[in-house]
């Protein structure tokens, strides 16, 4: 008869400890800092996907076009990192667990 309120109570504990850890990923992924640097032009992008810094070296300053495709290539590069750490981040506060899936 207690056996089963003792089970439900270490999931009880588990499913808190899980919300722990998910907590704290999500803290982490707003601590991320994301830094790309090609062909003379470097973005930072936070776990937010806010852009913290451009830096664009004078080697762009007459090509305009060549400036906007760098440009764009590094904020993707950057925010699709950010997506991805942001991902394992998750997974492992949840030992795997899709939340997307299960919340979603």
């Amino acid at each position: 008869m207690f056996g089963k309120l003792g089970d439900m109570a270490a999931m009880a504990g588990k499913v808190k400890e899980m919300k722990d850890n998910v907590t704290n990923a999500q803290k982490a992924i707003l601590a991320i800092q994301e830094t790309v640097d090609k062909n003379g032009i470097t973005v930072v992008v936070n776990g937010n996907h806010m852009v913290e810094d451009i830096s664009i070296s004078y080697t762009h300053a007459n090509d305009l076009e060549t400036l906007e495709d760098v440009l764009i290539s590094n904020l993707n590069e950057a925010n699709q990192n950010i997506i991805n750490k942001s991902a394992k981040l998750m997974s492992e506060a949840s030992g795997g667990l899709d939340l997307n899936n299960l919340l979603g």
